[in-house]
């Protein structure tokens, strides 16, 4: 959207300069006055702040006068981009400077149309009566001359009016609007040219900005783990938003883990920014008393870190760093997201791998005592791969991780102990419960 071009002009010429702008039909043109400061001193920047509140969120200021100008130089920070078109005398906004000079040089106390539309309000303010108006001007002025541009029917009478209560003769010069006409087309034509070209240049420094923050995503890829998607993050936001400083807390399952830079103390307002960033549900927030940007960054929901870019170096480009956060907010979530979700898969592949170490272990014990075992048919020793032959004990300790204790069946040691065994049996059959009483 183009942005409106704001003409401020004192409001003697106020007139004229609507009529102008009426019959060339420059819609884009709003215009704001000032009080004349005709035997006043100059404007100062404080007045027009006083006076016109609203002039900073216009569009293109462009203030434009005579000597009520001559002390505005520099523009302040807090106004938008604005123009001085400042004239050695303000006539010569409205006729050839030869012709006004030659006036002036000849005496002449020159008027306008819009002057003379008020001529009385300025001479109650100068605290003029008729007698004291009329020996001011008659020492300092030889006749009163009317530059007529023709926008007001009533000029003439006027002129007469106020040259007989000064008692001075008058003359009027038929000057037409031709002069002022240029002079507006010049200021609005050069206007738009450079809004043209401020637009053109903002957009390419934009594209740029933005092919920035692409290049990146797609620089990154899935190598770099989250410490260095941090840094790479800090980087990208220092070349985009020229802060003074940025700082970063990272932040996993709702607790603070890290914080870049590394043992520097985070500014007061940090703790203060993130909490409202929390409450609001906002992602990118602006600090207006330092000219900070605060980026509330998330993933899938969950919170995973907090920039704040401490002292922007352009401050007046805040919009379109905003927008520039809002767009990278994502794509910094999704990074850092993406950096745990790859830490986490190599953890998990780590222990894979170890697990399948174990089984493969396992697995090649298992298969040692697979398969067929010769052993002996007599004293049952196995044979080995190496032809020696092993008690059967002594090989499946060897290839298993199983270990033998001594102990004796109840068939050996019948063989072997039958009195032993004898005993044992009559021992455990009077040890047996009676069930005499359940028979009856």
């Amino acid at each position: 959207m183009t942005k409106p071009i704001v003409l401020v002009v004192c409001h003697h010429f106020e007139p004229e300069i609507r009529a102008v702008l009426d019959e060339v039909e420059m819609t884009d043109v709003i215009i704001r006055v000032f009080p004349g400061r005709c035997g006043h001193p100059p404007m100062e920047w404080e007045d027009f702040r006083q006076m016109q509140p609203d002039l900073r969120n216009s569009g293109q200021l462009h203030l434009t006068g005579g000597c009520c100008l001559a002390r505005l130089n520099d523009v302040p920070e807090d106004f938008p981009q604005t123009r001085i078109h400042k004239f050695a005398q303000c006539f010569y906004m409205i006729a050839p400077q030869a012709l006004v000079d030659a006036y002036l040089r000849s005496g002449a106390y020159l008027v306008t149309p819009g002057w003379l539309a008020h001529w009385k309000a300025a001479v109650r303010e100068w605290g003029f009566d008729q007698k004291t108006a009329a020996r001011f001007f008659q020492e300092s002025a030889t006749k009163i001359v009317l530059l007529d541009l023709g926008t007001d029917p009533q000029s003439k009478q006027r002129l007469h009016a106020f040259s007989k209560f000064v008692n001075l003769p008058d003359e009027r010069v038929e000057i037409g609007t031709d002069f002022l006409r240029l002079l507006l087309s010049e200021i609005v034509l050069k206007a738009r040219l450079s809004h043209t070209v401020e637009q053109k240049h903002t957009e390419e420094q934009q594209k740029a900005d933005y092919m920035m923050i692409l290049d990146f995503v797609f620089q990154l890829g899935d190598s770099y783990t989250e410490e260095q998607v941090i840094r790479r993050q800090m980087e990208l936001l220092t070349m985009l938003l020229a802060p003074e400083t940025v700082y970063f807390q990272s932040y996993r399952d709702g607790l603070p883990t890290c914080s870049c830079p590394e043992g520097r103390p985070f500014p007061p307002e940090f703790g203060r920014l993130r909490q409202e960033a929390k409450e609001q549900g906002e992602a990118v927030l602006w600090h207006k008393e330092t000219g900070s940007m605060f980026i509330h960054i998330r993933c899938e929901g969950e919170t995973v870190g907090f920039v704040y870019a401490a002292k922007v170096a352009f401050p007046r480009y805040k919009a379109h760093y905003m927008e520039l956060a809002r767009f990278s907010v994502n794509i910094f979530g999704l990074t850092i997201g993406n950096a745990r979700h790859i830490e986490h898969l190599e953890t998990l592949s780590s222990n894979l791998v170890l697990e399948k170490e174990k089984l493969e272990k396992t697995l090649e014990k298992v298969k040692q005592l697979s398969g067929l075992l010769p052993i002996c048919s007599s004293c049952k020793k196995i044979r080995t791969d190496d032809g020696y032959w092993q008690d059967v004990a002594v090989y499946v300790r060897d290839h298993s991780e199983a270990e033998f204790s001594h102990g004796i069946c109840p068939d050996c040691m019948k063989k072997l102990y039958p009195d032993y065994h004898k005993k044992k049996m009559k021992n455990t059959k009077n040890d047996a419960p009676s069930n005499k009483g359940e028979d009856e």
